[in-house]
Parts: C-alpha cells; sequence; structure tokens
C-alpha cells in the first residue's frame, strides 16, 4: 500500500516523503492485524449521496461499516452513540485547497419523450 502511495500521491505527502510513508505503513500495519479496513468518511458520503442527509441511512450505514470491520476517519457521523475517528493520516498529508478540487463528473440520464 505505502508503495502505490509513494508512487501515484507522493505530491500530497509532507517531506520528507520516506518518513511519511513509514509512518503511513505503521497505522495500516497496526489495523491490518486487527482485521480492520480503514475508509475515509468522503468515500462513505460520496457512495450515499444526497441519501446522507437522511439520518436513518446514516444509521444503516454506521451500523454496516461496524459489521464489516470498516474503520471510517475523519468526520463525524452525527449520530448518537457513534465514535468520531480523527484522521490518523493527517500528520504525514498535504491537505489540498477546496478550490483545487476536482467536481466529481455527474452522468447525464438520457430520456426519450
Amino acid at each position: 500500500m505505502t508503495r502505490h502511495i509513494g508512487i501515484k500521491h507522493a505530491k500530497h505527502l509532507r517531506r520528507p516523503v520516506k518518513t511519511s510513508l513509514n509512518g503511513m505503513g505503521k497505522i495500516f500495519g497496526s489495523e491490518s492485524r486487527r482485521s480492520v479496513s480503514l475508509v475515509p468518511m468522503s468515500v462513505i458520503k460520496e457512495q450515499l449521496g444526497p441519501y446522507w442527509e437522511d439520518r436513518c441511512y446514516r444509521q444503516i450505514a454506521f451500523k454496516l461499516c461496524v459489521m464489516g470491520r470498516l474503520k471510517v476517519y475523519g468526520e463525524s457521523w452525527d449520530l448518537p452513540g457513534s465514535p468520531t475517528i480523527p484522521n490518523s493520516f493527517a500528520d504525514f498529508i498535504v491537505e489540498e485547497e477546496p478550490s483545487s478540487r476536482i467536481p466529481p463528473k455527474i452522468p447525464r440520464v438520457w430520456t426519450n419523450r
């Protein structure tokens, strides 16, 4: 995993890159020994799309993540009884400016009318 990050995402890592990769590798290693997958909250929000705003859907997604042994980090679930897990990788990543992010492409739906 760290090899992939070093090759494909080196521009997002703090310098020295080797130190950042070693730190990230320790985090990945400690979680993988416990059979836990690390997932940023942004991925969950993206998958739920507009359903994220509905508390019931968020509750279902939270329970599925717990059952699937996904450790979702970076933001809050905004649910009672759900933990907010800080981003363990924040010390190793350079945050990009919000304006520099490319918005996701939304596919067009053509209808025959």
